[in-house]
């Protein structure tokens, strides 16, 4: 049974700094221990709708977990493709130069691959894992302490959002026609972990 301060703590992003800026989903999801959002709040962060929440100077990145060629067929507008944990150490620095304009930025990471079952929610959790151990004697300090995951993924949001996909394609994990080109990219991405 959940106590009170567990209850709250749940509401705080990973540094207990202060609550999610973001409304998450308490039901209905798959990965439990992560923040999930729907596709319409994404799209609603998009449009400039929690611009109050995040505060002046913040901001938020999208970051899409897919392999390239899923990626270059479609991707949700503004993401980066990141979808190793090589990348994630080169794109994530350990240590960030800390300074009183830059602590007072609310910056938000939005995570996502195809349906937010695997990739996404690897990466995302290996990110918080890494700030994690990097920061373990100043507990519960953090340099990226606001992460969500994309309920469903880019098929949700393709799916309900065209309109905020450049290119707006789609192009599965699975297809027959990048059958080799999935294959080459699934081994550099585990070599590269």
């Amino acid at each position: 049974m959940y106590s009170k301060l567990n209850i709250l703590e749940s509401h705080l992003i990973g540094d207990l700094s202060k609550p999610y800026a973001l409304p998450f989903l308490l039901e209905g999801t798959r990965h439990r221990d992560l923040k999930t959002i729907s596709s319409d709040t994404l799209a609603r962060l998009m449009q400039g709708e929690f611009a109050k929440e995040l505060g002046p100077g913040g901001g938020y990145q999208i970051i899409d977990c897919r392999y390239p060629f899923e990626f270059d067929a479609g991707h949700i507008r503004g993401a980066w493709n990141i979808y190793s944990f090589d990348q994630i150490r080169k794109t994530f620095p350990s240590i960030i130069e800390e300074n009183q304009e830059k602590a007072a930025q609310r910056l938000i990471y939005i995570f996502y691959c195809e349906f937010s079952a695997m990739r996404g929610s690897r990466i995302m959790r290996y990110l918080r894992n890494h700030d994690r151990s990097h920061h373990y004697r100043n507990y519960p300090k953090l340099n990226y302490p606001e992460l969500y995951l994309l309920h469903k993924g880019y098929n949700s949001f393709h799916g309900t959002h065209v309109d905020l996909c450049e290119p707006n394609g789609y192009v599965s994990m699975l297809s027959p026609e990048h059958r080799e080109t999935y294959r080459t990219a699934r081994l550099l991405a585990w070599l590269n972990e």
